[in-house]
């Protein structure tokens, strides 16, 4: 919704906004939407809502054997992405998941041991700090949700 207040913004790449806009509905935000999210999340921590850093190297996937389809899921303002492998499906460094102690009642008591036994990679913010490996990508979505859910209709495409 225009206002006479509303801010002035800087001329931006049209190729990126296209790109965020294309990650933010599949998100289920539109653009506007998800840039209010963003700014909103910036001032409740004066700082930015997530870490910022070049990729690592050593963060890729050992595994990765060329199916490596990428998958990503919003889940409670929470981004999580994931790979596909030839073992299964390999939920990312750097995804935020539910937080430990967090999970709903609904949560699958082997998922409960799962996120006990992964708790050193997940931090107090729960940011996950290293791959964690699913035979299933039911088993990753209710990882990261802390409650049981459907792996088919929780995980989305990642575009390249």
């Amino acid at each position: 919704m225009k206002t006479s207040k509303s801010a002035q913004l800087p001329r931006l790449d049209a190729e990126l906004v296209k790109a965020a806009a294309d990650i933010l509905e599949r998100a289920g935000l539109d653009l506007e939407s998800g840039l209010r999210l963003f700014l909103k999340q910036t001032v409740l921590r004066n700082a930015l809502p997530f870490p910022v850093a070049a990729p690592k190297a050593a963060q890729e996937p050992a595994s990765d054997d060329g199916c490596g389809a990428s998958f990503s899921a919003f889940h409670r303002n929470r981004l999580a992405r994931a790979r596909e492998t030839s073992e299964g499906f390999l939920l990312l460094a750097g995804s935020r998941i539910v937080p430990l102690g967090k999970e709903t009642r609904s949560c699958p008591v082997s998922v409960r041991r799962e996120r006990k036994r992964n708790a050193s990679l997940v931090g107090a913010d729960g940011v996950l700090s290293g791959d964690i490996p699913f035979r299933t990508r039911s088993g990753a979505a209710c990882f990261v949700c802390g409650g049981s859910v459907n792996g088919r209709t929780f995980w989305r495409p990642s575009g390249k």
